[in-house]
């Protein structure tokens, strides 16, 4: 016999455990976790879109280069703490 299949959902950004002190608790912690830990420990999805180091908004695309611009520099490293 099959067991029956139970489908669970939840808004976007719900918890799955809601906390006593309202919405300042939740921003409190997710300030101090990170973006990234609170989403795991809280919503368990450990990848939201606003988690990477780099965020998608930070970068910008720029149609009109300069004229006297003699050359770019592009520094970057993937080491982190």
């Amino acid at each position: 016999m099959t067991p029956p299949v139970i489908l669970y959902s939840r808004e976007e950004g719900q918890l799955l455990y809601p906390l006593d002190g309202g919405k300042e608790e939740i921003e409190m912690i997710k300030a101090e976790l990170g973006s990234y830990a609170f989403a795991a420990q809280y919503q368990q999805n450990p990848l939201p879109l606003s988690s990477g180091i780099v965020k998608r908004e930070w970068l910008k695309r720029y149609k009109n280069v300069l004229d006297n611009l003699s050359h770019v520099t592009k520094v970057g490293t993937l080491r982190f703490q």
